[in-house]
């Protein structure tokens, strides 16, 4: 009976041997594929951790892109609000220059007014003095002449009376 016994233990330990590297040799396929699936959930979570890390980095580009737009057009406004001063400028510039020009071109024009009625009164003037100068002309040629003939009338009578 110890035979049996013992043979019979001898089997059962052979099979519990069989069973536990049955069960070594499954747990190790079993480990194997929960670490490949592990490794797999990681490069998963990686990829996951990836896209959450590229979209946020994407919302923040995207936020840095619209600061930026919105600083390159403060940039551009305050450029053509210089512009627009500039033009402003020049334009009441033009406006004073154009309204002091307008001033010397109204001056310039009472003065040609002054300068033509002078001018007027100047011509009266003349006439009024050559009409007397023409009759003391014409009086000095007729007395001039009046000379001459009494000249010629004494010469006569001198060279008459000589004779």
């Amino acid at each position: 009976m110890r035979a049996t016994k013992l043979e019979t233990l001898a089997l059962e330990y052979q099979k519990i041997e069989a069973n536990k590297n049955e069960s070594k040799k499954i747990m190790g396929e079993k480990r194997m594929k929960l670490q490949d699936e592990i490794k797999r959930l990681e490069r998963k979570v990686d990829g996951h951790k990836t896209i959450l890390n590229l979209r946020s980095k994407k919302g923040t580009l995207h936020k840095e892109l619209v600061w930026a737009k919105v600083r390159d057009a403060e940039l551009e406004l305050q450029d053509q609000k210089s512009k627009m001063e500039a033009i402003e400028t020049k334009w009441n510039e033009s406006k004073a220059n154009s309204a002091r020009r307008a001033d010397k071109v109204n001056k310039l024009k009472e003065k040609i007014r002054e300068l033509e009625q002078t001018i007027s009164q100047l011509k009266d003037q003349i006439k009024v003095q050559n009409i007397p100068q023409m009759d003391i002309r014409r009086q000095l040629e007729e007395l001039s002449q009046k000379y001459r003939e009494k000249q010629r009338e004494r010469q006569q009578i001198g060279d008459n009376h000589g004779s």
